[in-house]
């Protein structure tokens, strides 16, 4: 996907900007199957269908080192 390309903080996110977003991608740390309350605050501000049409991913930003044989 050709075009600029933004890093933004959650508490910087202007939610009328989405409208020209092509790609959302999300991380979060998640502690018991759960997101972050402030990421998951987020997602439940988005008005209805305010994403429709734009491609969204997100990732888990844990790690456990025992989890992968490290250390």
């Amino acid at each position: 996907l050709p075009g600029l390309v933004r890093v933004i903080r959650l508490g910087e996110v202007d939610i009328e900007k989405l409208k020209v977003v092509d790609l959302l991608i999300v991380g979060s740390p998640v502690h018991g199957g759960r997101p972050t309350p402030e990421l998951e605050a987020f997602l439940m501000k988005l008005p209805s269908n305010c994403l429709k049409g734009i491609k969204v991913a997100s990732f888990d930003t844990r790690f456990e080192p025992d989890d992968h044989n490290i250390g």
